[in-house]
Order: structure tokens, then C-alpha cells, then sequence
């Protein structure tokens, strides 16, 4: 078995289903829903339709990602998901997509001064995705 790192995302709001869906038109890829229904044993009383694992695999990355079925998780804060790229139309498409519909974009996607194309946002789920253009030398 490969050892990876991917992240698993706490969506507060309680839209991971709507979020996995959106990503899953823009990374094309087919996200993976389990709702408490879908558990054996049941969840809290109020978390039967809610997510509580989300899965979105493409042939590079895998996001998680579940709704807050116990109410213990605090906003998304102090993390990103960073999507390292060399494919230049792939990497603005994904950009322009995700951060459309509500996004707030931080820093828009443009040759950087450590020379690479770099671009920053928090989607409308409240994650906040950055892309880096790899380029030689950087």
C-alpha cells in the first residue's frame, strides 16, 4: 500500500454533498456520498441526511470530506488545499471554475514573484483552495 496525505474536510454549514457535487463537475470525477442513513447503528437524532463521508478520487488526488453530523467541529481555518499543477489550461480552468459562484478570490491566479503562477480563494463551501503553476526553475 502507497502512503499519501489528503484532506478531510469539516464542512460546518453542512453542504458537503452540494460541495463534493461542484467539485466533482470541475475535477471530473464522481464523489462518493455516505449519509447517516447509510451507517449501520444510525447517527445522532437530526444527522440521519446529512454526509457523513464524502469521497472525490481522480487519477491525482483524493479529497474527503463529511458534514458536522456530531456539532463539534469549528470553522475552516488556518489550512488551505493546494493543487500543484504543470498543466497550464487545466490549472486556470480549474481556478476560474472553482472560484466562480460566490468565491472570494485573495489573490488572483498570475505569474508571482518567485516565478510560478499562483492564485488563492475560498470557494463558497468556505474552503479555501490556492493553485501553483509549476514552472521551470521554481
Amino acid at each position: 500500500m502507497q502512503t499519501y496525505l489528503a484532506p478531510y474536510v469539516h464542512y460546518t454549514t453542512n453542504c458537503a454533498a452540494e460541495a463534493f457535487a461542484a467539485y466533482g463537475k470541475v475535477f471530473g470525477a464522481e464523489p462518493v456520498i455516505l449519509r447517516g442513513t447509510d451507517m449501520p447503528g444510525g447517527t445522532p437524532p437530526g444527522a440521519e441526511e446529512l454526509v457523513v463521508h464524502a469521497q472525490l478520487k481522480t487519477d491525482d488526488f483524493t479529497l474527503y470530506g463529511s458534514d458536522d453530523c456530531m456539532g463539534t467541529q469549528t470553522p475552516m481555518q488556518g489550512f488551505e488545499v493546494c493543487i500543484f499543477a504543470d498543466d497550464t489550461a487545466q490549472t486556470r480552468g480549474w481556478f476560474e471554475q472553482l472560484s466562480a459562484d460566490g468565491a472570494e478570490v485573495h489573490v488572483p491566479l498570475a505569474e508571482q514573484p518567485w516565478g510560478s503562477v499562483y492564485g488563492q480563494f475560498t470557494d463558497r463551501f468556505g474552503l479555501t483552495w490556492a493553485f501553483n503553476l509549476d514552472t521551470p526553475g521554481t
